[in-house]
This record gives C-alpha cells, sequence and structure tokens, in this order.
C-alpha cells in the first residue's frame, strides 16, 4: 500500500513553542515551575523522538498526558502518545492507542486535531481487522469539510471495505475519493488499485480505460509499471495479442526484477500466439533465466523447445526437451515434453531413439491430444523406416482407439500412403475417399481429394 506513514504530526513541537511564547505565566511560582516544567517534559519527547528513540518519547508523551492534566500541551502530548503507540504492531499497545485516542476525543470534541485521533483510530481498528469501527472512523473523517485528512479517509476506507469482504463497497469509496480529490497524492494509487478491482470483476473494457488514462498521467516508475502490467494482463485475456506483446515488452524495459519472468513469459505467449516464433524464443528463454518466477520456469522452458521445433532448430529443441524431461521428471506437462523430445528426434531422422519416447507418451492410458498424436508419430517413424505392415497397424489405433478427427483423418491418409507404396492402388483410392467423407472440413481431406483426381 502506498498510503503515506501514519505518525506523529511533524510541526506540533514548533507550534507548540509559538503558544509557550505568547502565553502569560502563572501568577504563583509553584505554578509557574508547575507550568514549565509541563513543557519541559513534552519537549524531552520530542527530542527523544528526534533522536529516534521511540521507547523514552511514548514515556515521555505518557509523563505529560496523565501527570499534567489542564496543561496546554497535556491533549496533544496524548495524541502524539497514541499515534506512535498506534505504528506499533502488538495487541497490546493497539489497545493502549485505542483507549489514548477515545479519551482525547471525548475530552476535546472541538479540538483542531479532532480528524487526526479519528484518522488513527480507524487505522488502530484496521490494523485489528475490526473494519466496522474502523469505517465508522474514517467516514466521520471523510465528513469533515475542513480535514485535510479526507483524501487518505477514503482511501484506508476503500482497503477497510475489502478487509471486510465488500469489494463492491470499496469501489465506491475509491470512486469517491477519484471524484473530489483528483489531485491527491493518493489519486494514482487509488485508480490503479480501482482498476484492480475492475480487474478482478472480469470488467475488462473499463480496465483498460482507467489504466489507459493513469499512464497518460502519472510520472511515477513504480506505479507506471504495475499499471502497464495489469493492462498487459488485460489485453491478452481480450486476445488482442498485438497489444498484448506491445505492453509486456514496454513492462520489461524497467520492469522490478519480480515481475521479469512472468512478463516475459507473457510476452513469449503473445508473439507464439501470433507466430513470431523467433521474438517468442527470445522471451522464453529470458523468462526461464530472470531470477525469480518460479511459477513460470518449467513453462518457459517447455516453450523454448516448441519454439526452437517450430523454427527447426531440431538439435537445440532436442537439448531443451531432455532438460525439461531431467529436470522435472515428474511435472505435469512430462508427457508433453516426451513427446516434443520424440518429435525433435524423428525429424532428425532418429526413428528408434523417438518411438519409446512415443511409447511413454502412450503407455500412461491417457485417451487425449497427446496420445493420439504419439501414436499416430509412431506409424510416421515406422513409415519412413519402411515397416510398411507395422506403420498400418499403427495408424488404424490412431483411427480407432481415438476420438480426435485431426488425427484420424492424417492417420486414414497415411494407411492410404502405405497401400499406395505396396502397390494396392484401389486400397489406398478406398483410404483417400474415407478421409475425404468422413472428415470433409479437415487439412487431410483437402490432400485426399487431391490424390484421388
Amino acid at each position: 500500500r502506498n498510503a503515506p506513514k501514519t505518525g506523529p504530526e511533524q510541526g506540533s513541537g514548533a507550534r507548540a513553542l509559538v503558544g509557550l511564547s505568547g502565553t502569560k505565566a502563572p501568577a504563583t511560582p509553584a505554578a509557574a515551575v508547575e507550568y514549565y516544567r509541563g513543557w519541559a517534559e513534552y519537549y524531552l519527547a520530542w527530542t527523544a523522538l528526534g533522536e529516534k528513540n521511540e521507547d523514552e518519547a511514548v514515556k515521555q508523551f505518557g509523563i505529560v498526558a496523565d501527570g499534567f492534566i489542564g496543561h496546554s500541551a497535556a491533549s496533544d502530548a496524548r495524541l502524539q502518545l497514541a499515534v506512535l503507540l498506534a505504528r506499533r504492531n502488538d495487541a497490546g499497545s493497539a489497545a493502549a492507542a485505542q483507549a489514548a485516542l477515545a479519551k482525547f476525543m471525548k475530552e476535546n470534541p472541538n479540538d483542531a486535531k479532532l480528524d487526526q485521533a479519528a484518522f488513527h483510530l480507524g487505522s488502530v481498528f484496521a490494523k485489528q481487522g475490526q473494519w466496522a469501527p474502523a469505517l465508522e472512523q474514517f467516514h466521520k473523517v471523510a465528513a469533515m469539510e475542513k480535514s485535510a485528512l479526507r483524501d487518505r479517509a477514503f482511501y484506508e476506507a476503500a482497503w477497510a471495505e475489502k478487509g471486510a469482504g465488500r469489494k463492491a463497497a470499496a469501489v465506491k469509496e475509491y470512486e469517491a475519493l477519484l471524484a473530489k480529490f483528483a489531485q491527491s497524492p493518493l489519486a494514482g494509487t487509488a485508480a490503479f488499485e480501482l482498476a484492480e478491482l475492475e480487474y478482478e470483476a472480469k470488467n475488462l473494457d473499463g480496465t483498460i480505460k482507467r489504466l489507459t488514462k493513469l499512464l497518460d498521467e502519472t510520472k511515477d516508475a513504480g506505479l507506471r509499471s504495475r499499471a502497464q502490467y495489469r493492462l498487459a494482463w488485460c489485453q491478452f485475456d481480450k486476445s488482442d495479442f498485438t497489444a498484448a506483446a506491445k505492453s509486456y515488452e514496454t513492462v520489461l524495459k524497467d520492469a522490478p526484477p519480480e515481475l521479469i519472468a512472468v512478463a516475459s513469459y507473457q510476452a513469449g505467449v503473445s508473439q507464439l500466439k501470433l507466430k513470431a516464433y523467433k521474438a517468442a524464443l527470445g522471451h522464453f528463454q529470458k523468462s526461464f533465466t530472470a531470477t525469480g518466477g518460479a511459477e513460470v520456469k518449467e513453462l518457459a522452458l517447455l516453450r523454448t523447445g516448441e519454439c526452437q521445433a517450430l523454427l527447426n532448430q531440431w538439435t537445440d529443441a532436442e537439448k531443451t526437451y531432455e532438460s525439461f524431461t531431467e529436470k522435472f521428471s515428474k511435472h505435469e506437462l512430462a508427457r508433453r515434453a516426451k513427446l516434443g523430445l520424440g518429435w525433435a528426434r524423428e525429424n532428425q531422422q532418429k526413428f528408434t531413439e523417438a518411438l519409446p519416447l512415443y511409447e511413454t507418451v502412450i503407455a500412461t492410458g491417457d485417451r487425449d491430444d497427446l496420445a493420439a498424436r504419439a501414436q499416430f508419430q509412431t506409424g510416421e517413424c515406422l513409415f519412413a523406416q519402411k515397416k510398411n505392415d507395422d506403420a498400418i497397424r499403427a495408424f488404424i489405433k490412431v483411427e480407432v482407439g481415438y476420438g480426435y478427427p485431426e488425427w484420424s483423418a492424417l492417420a486414414l491418409l497415411r494407411i492410404g500412403n502405405v497401400l499406395e507404396r505396396k502397390g494396392d492402388r484401389p486400397g489406398a483410392l478406398e483410404r483417400f475417399k474415407e478421409v475425404a467423407q468422413r472428415y470433409p472440413d479437415t487439412e487431410a481431406a483437402q490432400i485426399a481429394k487431391e490424390r484421388l483426381r
């Protein structure tokens, strides 16, 4: 969260000093001693705070708040004590801060710093997950027309609503902040967080519009990077891969280390969708070698092999797939990698080495697209080795054992090719006719029709 950190109000001591110099001292010597002693204890608290000794500052502010009742510095001392306690994360300090703030507000209902007290009390409640009382205080501050904390109150109210699981209510708080305080230092962060909620609600067009406006307006480098990254995801989800690729690549120019692996991977997928295989390959390789991004490491390596295959870089593809199967042998995509490894070896005419890999893919018993293709490639290897009868049996298994029209059509077409090689032209023509009739919308059917002419 990028809200300004809460803490003792800067300049309070200086304002008090002005009050001291312009205030008439008590009439009696004893009263004067007590009066000046109160100010001394108060400034000792600020001195300790200036020396970053918060424990001593808490002690000193407590002395003034509880030991100098009615003193000019007592109410501010109680407020500063509460603010310091509110910054701590232990339950005891939270309870003490809550009590101090409540007492300040009760004893000083017209104090100029009432908004500060209410804001910090709301923050204390929020840190404890007490969303209802937190919202009550933030709304109280937001309604104070003269308060300089109104924008922060709306912002914290949005976070409280999110904490309570009411995202629609959080949206309203963000919208109120942006409508009333467009120039607030929090406006950019609020706009981004609102866009995140819109994205979660699958309002992609609204998210894109808001992020585009934010990118046009903000000069905050970190915010720009996060906004550009989310914009890229919106474009990707809308299947606008040209825009998504450009946005991911823009992110990568100044991406923080934690975004590089995922942004590179997504840029690669976008380019892959556009069939820009060389560009995609570079992104996948960068993703795999980047620091972090464990969730995409395996995928990036696998996609690297696939791009190398699409670029006919068979030796490199073979090495990449071998690396995947060695490093991630238990991965859910290991079968896909083994299929790719077999394909890389087949394209180097290493048919004997490819066949066991295809058999491994088939042996799991899964009747999926991977198995159907592995069975077809088995037939292709046997066909290349001129083992005609074995090839026919392998292709028949594709057509009979798997329900994938693409592979079934190709298998029937290949059976026709094998029969032609064996000199059985009538049998081959029957297979070509069957492909054209049963699978008319496939690429294999178009090839079969050419063979029938």
